[in-house]
């Protein structure tokens, strides 16, 4: 992507958002509604760390990352399943970032 403050920030590629270098890499998958709030699926990555899938809105809810798959099966039984859909895109996301890195003999 072509929205970096500086060439020598190393984004992630699905990096969506504007910011310093050692900033808070960011990208929001989507958004629902429910009971009237809304509700963000969000991959956040801090410097130094693995990305993580959040679901934040009326409540801020990190989804470790083997219970990604479990999170998107209770939201579906919830009767949610739009919102189960978003946590498997942001799922899908970083499960290709860590598959792209290890293809290039990167790793996490």
């Amino acid at each position: 992507m072509q929205n970096r403050i500086e060439s020598s920030d190393p984004c992630p590629a699905w990096c969506a958002g504007i910011h310093p270098v050692g900033g808070v890499h960011r990208v929001e998958v989507g958004s629902v509604t429910v009971d009237g709030k809304g509700v963000r699926v969000v991959v956040l990555q801090t410097p130094s760390h693995t990305p993580s899938v959040v679901i934040s809105g009326a409540v801020y809810v990190a989804v470790h990352e083997e219970d990604h798959e479990d999170m998107a099966e209770l939201l579906t039984m919830c009767g949610q399943p739009a919102l189960a859909d978003l946590v498997r895109r942001a799922a899908q996301i970083m499960n290709d970032e860590v598959l792209k890195d290890d293809s290039a003999g990167g790793a996490r």
